[in-house]
């Protein structure tokens, strides 16, 4: 049945591998391929059997097919609270359930490269194959301290739009964004060459104008200050040598300058502007710059802020649609700076424009590239999100047929017991007959003295004299005094009072005898020669000897009514049901009253062939729960049997070792052999013959003592087996609490 439903979530879940180990992850019990297991399953194997949950061993190479695999490793348990007994390790293959859907996404970019990644120990970890690189994966990083990688941007907590350097150091701009509820990240980048390049030589353009603007306008303005603005050609052929440097800058500059008078009447124009425009020199002086370049198209509103803001003295920078000589219209990036005098008044603006229609191409591409980009991060984050969706699906699946093992668990416990009842049924039957044959008889010999015997003796005791009813009184003292036995009467005893009586001429000492042993009067031998000279004494004797009798079989009652309750309760308390809500309980438990308990129920399989020898050495109780160590005991004590074939001895030892009480059970049976010893607590594992035992009971043994956070441990050599289980004295529990309130009195 196993191996059908490992078969089936291969075929339905696209498994690589499925695996189950035992409890110690050290034994495989069953393997789908027959494949060997990576080490770092292994080391992970320990991990998840300890903390008892579902783990994921993310992607990881395989150091035997050098393979990238993901791993999903789930703790078979019993019950809720019980330790691991095995693990089951599903295996994935990336290149066929991840990598297939990576290589259908498109890029439009020619160097563009899509990228899934997260940060582990420290580093970047890629999961996809690289667009450059496609021999390196998972174990392809970098460490986090390369912040000019856009990854590292990302994983550092910076998304959305990025720029660095790729793995190969070539600068490239980047689009990333982090997977919900997961630690990776997904990015797409493409070289600045290709996406960004045009945007950069027109900023550094417009940087480069603006720093020679600032560095030479600060001196021509100085000249300006102390002249009048002459439009003449031959005047501004007098200009110093100064004037004419300041000139060639700011004609060799790639922006537009002008520079007008406070009316808006263009003073000077650089070359760019005349060649940019299409206006002739001749033609851009004395004009306003209105005339020449405005379009209109951004309304009067906005022109109208802006002659507001310079007017003001403030700087104004922004975007105008700029018209060319021939009507065409042209973004321009545009800055209008006022100047102004010593009165703090405006006397001229200084104009500088940088044509942005390949940037503003540029930006629009970039906004459709990010568009596009937004859109397959969703689509693919969607993806990634039912993938997710599937493993928790696979999730409960697993934890349903966890669940259902537990029940199967449960069902062959109750089995056992039903079982191990029916092996001891007709002991116990011989057990109860026993005692109750007991009762039956002394019941029937005590109604005969009652109807015959008792009232003879009232009469007798009524008509004795005051010195006989004396003697009559101490001697029953002296009977009541002694205990009753079942042991034979004193054969020596009765011989010598035989002779003393023979000796002082009594023919019936045979019958004098047997009364004064019957009475259970303890006298010296000599004594009673002179008390049978008594007339009465004879009486005497009867009537003590009548008291005694119902003395005797009132304790007989008594005694076999208890044997029969013991035999009682021990069923009872193996038979009854724990409440559900405190059977994992850990309680006190007196070991020494639960193991005789439990001897009471082997009684007719130990008393004609089997020693019971104990040997208590402490009264301290232990830390567990009764009801999962009655199973404990019952099934050690049962093996015990088997291994002597029911003769031979068993020693039952309880002392305490280091705050633990150890309770050791040993046999005189053939032994376990050694090779056999550490197979002994698997699963299904035994050496009985078929229909004796499944193999399950030490086992379940195992779980319930480490339930209780105790040990199980085994020794045997031919001849003596012994299994020993360490339990918390319940005393370790009180001192723990004491150390923990010493702790609380130190911290306050």
């Amino acid at each position: 049945m196993l191996q059908k439903y490992q078969y089936q979530y291969q075929y339905q879940y696209q498994y690589q591998n499925i695996l189950i180990l035992d409890g110690n992850h050290k034994k495989i019990i069953f393997n789908l391929k027959k494949n060997p297991i990576s080490n770092s399953t292994l080391n992970l194997s320990a991990e998840a059997l300890k903390t008892k949950s579902v783990t994921v061993q993310d992607f990881y190479v395989d150091e035997f097919d050098k393979k990238i695999y993901l791993s999903i490793l789930v703790p078979i348990l019993k019950h809720e609270n019980s330790n691991p007994i095995g693990l089951a390790i599903f295996t994935i293959n990336p290149e066929k359930y991840v990598q297939p859907s990576f290589d259908e996404w498109s890029v439009f970019f020619k160097t563009g490269e899509i990228l899934l990644f997260r940060e582990k120990d420290g580093s970047i970890q890629n999961v996809n194959f690289l667009k450059y690189d496609k021999n390196k994966w998972i174990d392809f990083a970098f460490p986090l301290t390369r912040v000019e990688l856009p990854a590292v941007q990302s994983i550092l907590g910076r998304t959305g739009n990025l720029e660095g350097t790729n793995y190969r150091k070539v600068p490239v701009v980047a689009y990333s964004k982090k997977i919900e509820n997961s630690p990776w990240y997904f990015m797409l980048q493409v070289e600045k060459k290709e996406a960004y390049q045009p945007l950069i030589e027109e900023r550094w353009n417009l940087i480069i104008s603006a720093t020679s603007l600032i560095g030479l306008f600060g001196f021509g303005l100085f000249l300006i200050s102390r002249r009048q603005v002459i439009l003449d050609l031959k005047e501004k052929a007098k200009i110093s040598s100064e004037m004419k440097l300041i000139k060639s800058a700011l004609h060799a500059a790639a922006n537009e300058i002008l520079i007008l008078d406070n009316t808006g009447i263009v003073l000077w124009a650089n070359k760019s502007f005349s060649q940019n425009t299409g206006y002739l020199p001749i033609e851009i002086l004395g004009e306003t710059l209105d005339k020449l370049v405005k379009s209109g198209v951004q309304g009067d509103a906005f022109y109208k802020k802006i002659q507001d803001t310079v007017q003001n003295g403030e700087v104004w920078k922004g975007e105008v649609i700029s018209k060319r000589k021939d009507e065409s219209l042209v973004p321009m990036e545009t800055m209008i700076t006022p100047v102004l005098n010593e009165k703090n008044r405006i006397t001229h603006f200084v104009i500088v424009k940088q044509d942005i229609t390949e940037r503003k191409k540029t930006e629009e591409l970039r906004e459709n590239f990010y568009a596009q980009l937004e859109e397959k991060v969703q689509v693919r984050t969607k993806e990634l999100r039912d993938s997710y969706k599937n493993m928790e699906e696979i999730n409960s699946y697993l934890e349903g047929a966890m669940l259902d093992l537990k029940n199967m668990q449960e069902k062959i416990i109750k089995s056992e017991k039903l079982s191990f009842l029916g092996r001891l049924a007709a002991g116990m039957t011989h057990e109860l007959n026993t005692p109750l044959g007991a009762i039956v008889s002394s019941n029937r010999t005590l109604s005969d003295i009652l109807n015959n015997k008792i009232l003879s003796c009232i009469i007798t005791i009524t008509n004795l004299s005051s010195d006989d009813f004396q003697v009559f009184l101490s001697l029953l003292k002296n009977s009541q005094n002694n205990p009753i036995t079942i042991e034979l009467p004193d054969r020596e005893k009765k011989l010598k009072i035989q002779k003393q009586l023979e000796a002082a001429g009594f023919s019936e000492k045979r019958e004098l005898a047997e009364l004064v042993l019957g009475s259970g009067v303890e006298e010296s031998d000599d004594s009673w020669a002179i008390f049978f000279k008594n007339p009465k004494s004879k009486e005497i004797l009867k009537s003590i000897s009548c008291f005694r009798s119902l003395r005797g079989l009132s304790e007989t009652i008594s005694f076999a009514s208890a044997k029969s309750l013991t035999v009682v309760n021990a069923l009872k308390n193996y038979l009854v049901q724990e409440n559900p809500t405190e059977k994992d309980n850990i309680t006190e438990v007196n070991l020494q009253k639960e193991i005789d308990s439990i001897l009471t129920l082997f009684q007719s399989k130990i008393k004609y062939g089997v020693k019971i020898t104990k040997n208590y050495t402490t009264s301290e109780n232990c830390l567990g729960n009764s009801d999962k160590l009655n199973q404990v005991w019952i099934n050690l004590l049962n093996n015990a049997l088997h291994a002597m074939n029911y003769k031979g001895t068993i020693e039952i030892k309880i002392e305490e070792i280091d705050s633990y009480i150890v309770t050791s059970i040993t046999d005189s049976g053939i032994g376990i052999p050694l090779e056999l010893q550490s197979k002994i607590f698997d699963p299904f594992f035994t050496t009985k013959k078929n229909g004796e035992g499944i193999g399950i009971g030490l086992d379940i043994c195992k779980g319930f003592i480490e339930d209780m956070d105790g040990k199980i441990e085994v020794h045997s050599v031919p001849g003596k087996t012994t299994f020993s289980i360490w339990l918390k004295a319940a005393s370790k529990r009180e001192r723990e609490r004491e150390r923990e309130r010493e702790r609380e009195r130190i911290n306050l």
